[in-house]
Formats: structure tokens, sequence, C-alpha cells
């Protein structure tokens, strides 16, 4: 099963077969040990990523490259590292980024002291609270929910100076480009949120498929 799996993702998707085994693996250790379990959560990813619109070989690449900080942080179970993988590059940043941004988030002190100084540069409080909730008990997912929360509440990066930005960056556990991309990512998704109705019908499948495998409807 394994064998034929890899040779289909690699045939048919150009996922690198070292890719698709370890991706393959991953869920088998994560799971209940099942073969069948094992496939059908790596080909649900798959389809996940493509109806997300984000490059399924970097989204395989993560799982199967995950490190130990990331399996500690995806609630032990392949579902949520498979969501959180594909929801990560839809926001323009990857799995092991969220996971150092939510290992800083545990940093309670350093990090309510980065939330007083990202107030004090932009002139407005913004709690980070249920970011660091969300860390506090291993989701990925919600982690990333209340990022763009943040992020919309922060304002337009590009119209700040040097310092906020910064400031910002901190506050977040991240780089300054990456957090910049993420904004960039984030005005894509609200665009796509309010479009056609195409894409919002696009949307709400994507949004769906994510409920079907955090369910075990896969």
């Amino acid at each position: 099963d394994q064998i034929a799996l890899v040779a289909q993702l690699s045939a048919s998707l150009g996922v690198a077969a070292g890719s698709a085994a370890g991706v393959y693996e991953a869920f088998l250790v994560m799971g209940d040990g099942s073969a069948e379990t094992a496939q059908n959560l790596t080909l649900a990813t798959t389809a996940l990523a493509t109806a997300a619109g984000v490059p399924l070989g970097a989204v395989m690449d993560d799982i199967a490259n995950a490190s130990d900080s990331v399996y500690a942080f995806s609630r032990g179970t392949g579902e949520e590292l498979a969501i959180a993988a594909v929801e990560a590059r839809r926001l323009g940043t990857n799995i092991e980024s969220v996971t150092g941004s939510m290992e800083k988030a545990l940093d309670f002190e350093t990090s309510i002291q980065g939330e007083m100084r990202m107030a004090t540069m932009l002139g407005k409080h913004i709690s980070m609270d249920a970011m660091r909730r969300a860390s506090f008990e291993g989701d990925q997912v919600k982690f990333m929910q209340e990022q763009r929360k943040v992020m919309q509440q922060v304002g337009d990066l590009s119209q700040m100076n040097m310092y906020q930005r910064q400031a910002v960056a901190e506050a977040m556990g991240m780089e300054v480009g990456e957090l910049m991309k993420m904004q960039q990512k984030e005005k894509g998704l609200q665009a796509l949120a309010s479009g056609t109705a195409e894409q919002r019908k696009l949307l709400a499948e994507y949004e769906q498929m994510q409920a079907d495998i955090q369910g075990g409807r896969v």
C-alpha cells in the first residue's frame, strides 16, 4: 500500500518519493497504526493542499521533516498536523515557524513585555492572550487563527516605520519579513472571502475539507 501510494503521488503530482513516504510514516505513527488510516490521511492532505492553492511538495516536505517541537504542538494527531501544515503555507509561512512562535508565546513574561512594547509603539493595545492560550493548549490551528485576528487589528505594516514593524514582529514571535509576507497573504484571503461566488464556493469547500479531516471523516 505504501509503495503504491508513494508511486502515485510521485507520478501524478510530482511529490518527491522521500517526502511522500515520510508523510505516510508520520501519519502511521501518529494514528492508530493502520495503513489504511495513514493512506487516507495522506490523500486527504493532498486534496486539502490543492484546495488551498498551496505547493503540495512544500506541505509534504514540512510534514515529512517535522521536528519534535512540531509533533509536541500538534496535540498528537495526524489530522491536526495535516491541517496546520496546509494552513501555515496558506498564510505564507510554515509549520516550523508557527511552532517557533508558539514556543516564544509560552515565555509569558517576555511575550507580555512584547505586547506592551507593541502597544507603546502603535499607540493602541492589542491583546495577545488568546494566542498565548492557544499555544499553552498546543492548538496550532487556533494559534494561527488568533495570529490572523491580531494582524487584522495591527494595521498596514507597510505604513509603519522600522521600529513599529520590529515591535510587532517581536510581539508575534516572528521575523519582520515573514510577518509582512503573512499580512500580504491575509489581504488575499480577505479578498477571497468577499470575492466572487465561485471564490467563496472554493473557500467554503476548503473549510469543509478542514472540518472533515478534523472530525476524522476521511
